[in-house]
């Protein structure tokens, strides 16, 4: 797979939550509407968008791998709905504030 363990173990913990939420499912009845309304239902109980994201690119893979063993006859990873990750901005004026502190406490 050529993956590392440390990789494969993050793999594994992130499947437990998409086997609780959507291993009910028969394969061949799963929709994007299964997986979009789960994402949604992750992002209201304050999941981060990233982890959204990582949850859904597992599932991505798993559908696309799924369709080349022939376990699925339709690939609908181009259908779902995953949120964008938000980057978040730092203010230059911190690192400036940051450096003041440093200095203080040398100074100290």
């Amino acid at each position: 797979m050529g993956r590392s363990p440390t990789t494969i173990i993050g793999y594994r913990k992130k499947l437990v939550p998409i086997k609780a939420a959507l291993g009910h499912i028969q394969l061949e009845k799963l929709t994007a509407h299964h997986i979009d309304s789960w994402y949604a239902e992750l992002l209201q109980a304050g999941k981060s968008d990233a982890l959204v994201r990582h949850h859904h690119r597992i599932i991505a893979a798993a559908l696309h791998q799924g369709k080349k063993w022939g376990w699925i006859d339709r690939d609908f990873r181009g259908l779902l709905s995953p949120p964008k990750v938000h980057k978040v901005q730092l203010s230059p004026r911190l690192g400036d504030r940051v450096w003041a502190l440093i200095e203080q406490a040398q100074a100290a």
